[in-house]
């Protein structure tokens, strides 16, 4: 019997990923995905495993033969929006993305910015980024976006400051929650990078 269940991680993709391992160390298979639901099936506990890869900074021609490749190797993927970016219809504009990757729509890799890895248990490791230079990049590119994402709440703010909008407490509340939005998650990602560059400071 297939269960449904509603989650909304925002920017913290290790977060996604650590409940997905706990649901399937409980018995739950992912089997689908939607705007924010997850839907489960059961199945044996700590039958499968679970990674989460922001996908959002490559090129949709890139991300496709990307899933191809984790196909080839006997993975399952699910494509999961993350809910970021200035949006104009179906059209979301990144421009610290990669490419063609800078404008996203639909269809193509509009509301596709999460790719979730399913793998078998078989005591193997189970890494996507295998180099610390492909760490290091895709920290960056999640930094970059974050940041972004942050952008327009810091300007709305600057712009009550500075007198150019009336001051109200649904612009300033809504100024500072578009800013955490991205500032927070942006604040963790810059701590990934800067930890996985000391590390490559010390192979060097």
């Amino acid at each position: 019997m297939k269960r449904k269940f509603f989650r909304y991680f925002g920017g913290f993709i290790k977060r996604q990923e650590r409940w997905l391992n706990r649901m399937a160390a409980k018995g739950y298979r992912l089997v689908g995905t939607s705007q924010v639901f997850y839907v489960f099936k059961p199945c044996e506990p700590n039958e499968y495993e679970y990674r989460v890869e922001f996908a959002a900074g490559k090129t949709h021609w890139d991300r496709e033969e990307y899933r191809q490749f984790l196909h080839s190797l006997g993975y399952k993927t699910f494509w999961k929006n993350i809910n970021l970016y200035l949006s104009l219809g179906k059209v979301r504009v990144r421009p610290w993305a990669e490419g063609m990757g800078k404008l996203a729509v639909s269809p193509g890799s509009y509301g596709k910015e999460l790719l979730i890895v399913e793998k078998k248990q078989d005591g193997k490791p189970f890494e996507l980024r295998t180099s610390l230079a492909d760490q290091i990049k895709y920290y960056r590119t999640l930094r970059n976006a974050w940041i972004f994402t942050g952008t327009p709440g810091l300007v709305l703010i600057l712009a009550v400051a500075a007198g150019w909008l009336p001051k109200s407490v649904i612009t300033i509340v809504g100024g500072v929650c578009l800013a955490l939005l991205g500032i927070i998650p942006g604040i963790n990602y810059s701590i990934a990078l800067k930890t996985s560059l000391q590390e490559q400071h010390i192979h060097e």
